[in-house]
């Protein structure tokens, strides 16, 4: 069975979000987790009902039902009963305003986990956890690159995310580069002194490619500020063209943090997601997931 990558993502969202709303430990915001965890439990069942084929009831209740049905191979949703007193609780809190206690929205939190990596395991043959944004692009090389920082940051090797980031990064800039070119440094006129016509191309030359940089944030749809901040986190990359070996050239004091690692793994998770999008309008190949 083909894994729905971007619906997993997103339950996966939903379920970050509540145990955000959780960790704030206030009772209107053990009401909105219980909200998304009910959202991030029955996304998940329509994911499963789309796959086999079934029909997606309008009462949540009945999705177990529906799976049992279709009888996929003899698979069942799980924890049925968890999950019924998890809407009961969304209801509550929805529509009559009567808000769980903290106790009973982490249980909510365990019971919803549970159904999600249980239901992903035994329906789509993966680990939820497993699902990554880098599974929805193409090139292997910057695929690779951020899965080996996303399973660094799950290492707490922050330095390595920094890194590996910066090679995903510029792999995802030489995609972007076959389709707007980046602007050349070296030129044949060269004579000596400042006032010269190799420094007045040098200056010409600079002032296009930040012009470059920042219409191509601009059109890929991305937060300049983010890419500013970006720039002064990651090291810079020298790779061989035929070799595929690089360097990194480091021009920042400090070690990185876990917020530094998480920031630089979504910033380029969302640059290389954006060139993968532009560049596929360039060409035949069908997107992933």
């Amino acid at each position: 069975m083909i894994v729905p990558t971007k619906e997993l993502l997103l339950v996966q969202y939903l379920f970050r979000e509540a145990s955000k709303a959780l960790a704030r430990n206030q009772a209107n915001a053990d009401g909105l987790s219980v909200s998304l965890l009910q959202d991030a439990a029955e996304l998940m069942a329509v994911t499963v009902l789309r796959a086999i084929s079934g029909e997606i009831p309008k009462i949540f209740d009945q999705f177990w039902d529906a799976v049992e049905k279709v009888n996929h191979n003899g698979k069942r949703l799980p924890h049925r009963a968890a999950m019924q007193r998890l809407n009961k609780a969304r209801v509550n809190f929805k529509h009559y305003g009567i808000i769980p206690a903290h106790t009973q929205a982490i249980d909510f939190e365990a019971h919803t986990e549970r159904f999600l990596e249980t239901t992903c395991a035994d329906f789509f043959g993966v680990p939820l956890r497993s699902v990554s944004p880098a599974d929805l692009i193409g090139d292997s090389d910057v695929s690779t690159h951020l899965r080996n920082a996303a399973r660094k940051l799950e290492n707490h090797d922050f330095n390595g995310v920094i890194e590996e980031c910066a090679v995903a990064r510029h792999f995802a800039g030489e995609l972007i580069a076959k389709v707007v070119p980046s602007v050349g440094t070296q030129y044949s006129l060269r004579q000596s002194g400042p006032n010269t016509m190799e420094a007045a191309f040098g200056n010409l030359a600079a002032t296009v490619t930040a012009m470059r940089s920042f219409l191509l944030t601009t059109v890929l749809g991305l937060s300049m500020a983010d890419q500013a901040r970006l720039k002064s986190l990651l090291p810079g990359v020298s790779m061989s063209p035929f070799t595929k070996a690089y360097q990194l050239q480091y021009w920042h004091q400090g070690s990185p943090t876990r917020e530094d690692a998480e920031f630089s793994l979504r910033v380029v998770t969302d640059y290389a997601l954006a060139v993968e999008e532009a560049t596929q309008l360039f060409s035949d190949r069908p997107p992933p997931g």
